[in-house]
């Protein structure tokens, strides 16, 4: 009798074992494939994120280069005013004025797009 009680016990504490092992392997598998998860996550957000700055990138250098253009205008239209008679220059005060105005405009916008993604 007591070695059917040893051998029940021997078997029930093999059990139990085996039962915490599979437990134990089941946890690990489980959080394995959640870092998995989350890692593909990570790669989509990186990717995503490229792109988001890249194309940020392509839009804020077109609109620099749209300034620099607006500017070198305003900079011709102003050497002509410098050397053109008092009657044309009222026709280029007011191209340089729309050309301020413009200019400034963009400048404006340029700032606020770049401040939105601070």
């Amino acid at each position: 009798m007591e070695k059917g009680k040893e051998l029940a016990k021997t078997n029930v504490t093999a059990t139990d074992e085996k039962k915490s092992v599979e437990k134990r392997e089941e946890y690990i598998d489980n959080f394995t494939a959640k870092l998995k998860e989350w890692n593909r996550e990570l790669e989509r957000f990186e990717i995503n994120n490229e792109r988001k700055l890249t194309q940020l990138r392509q839009k804020m250098d077109k609109s620099i280069s749209q300034l620099k253009a607006e500017r070198d205008k305003l900079n011709n239209k102003l050497d002509r005013v410098e050397i053109v008679g008092r009657e044309n220059f009222k026709n280029l005060q007011k191209d340089l004025d729309t050309l301020w105005e413009d200019l400034k405009e963009g400048f404006s916008a340029v700032k606020k797009e770049l401040k939105r993604h601070d």
